[in-house]
């Protein structure tokens, strides 16, 4: 384990003495909740301050605060992205979130359980494909109303039979 940790961070000495990084069980703050992580610091100048060094186990801290909570990290964000073969802009609307939601997830921006819970269920291709149309349909209710302001009680009966239908795969419709 110490070897692949040290193999990760690019580095086996220390940026300020020189001296061999040794790995060790730290704990840290994220999100207000202390995390116990493995990390490293010099074995010669005992310092965890190098902001290398520092930067690496704020990462780990993280790493495991997500791993703790069931939270996906950036790179499992984007990979579900681009699996879907989606813009980051089309899927924050899609989900019902402002345009450039998606971005921040993938960028670090940590999710909340629910949040990462929903980016999930799209791995599923059908999954993804039902809200789409959800987005989709509720977009053309949204243009209806804009024009025929009088007919907005129509366009939502006829939506709630649409939406019914698309979600219940037993309805004969």
């Amino acid at each position: 384990m110490k070897g692949d940790i040290i193999m990760e961070f690019n580095y086996k000495h220390c940026p300020i003495c020189g001296s061999e990084l040794l790995e060790a069980e730290m704990d840290g703050e994220v999100e207000g909740e202390k995390v116990f992580f493995d990390g490293l610091y010099c074995a010669g100048c005992e310092d965890t301050q190098a902001t290398a060094i520092t930067e690496y186990n704020a990462e780990q801290a993280e790493r495991q605060f997500r791993r703790n909570h069931g939270l996906l990290t950036p790179d499992s964000i984007r990979d579900i992205r681009e699996s879907l073969e989606e813009t980051p802009k089309e899927l924050s609307r899609i989900l019902g979130y402002p345009n450039d939601y998606w971005t921040y997830w993938e960028s670090g921006t940590m999710p909340t359980r629910a949040q990462s819970n929903l980016i999930r269920l799209l791995r599923r291709r059908k999954n993804y494909e039902f809200l789409r149309a959800l987005y989709r349909e509720t977009r053309v209710k949204e243009r209806v109303k804009r024009k025929l302001p009088d007919v907005e009680d129509d366009v939502d009966v006829i939506m709630m039979y649409t939406e019914d239908s698309i979600s219940d795969d037993t309805s004969p419709f």
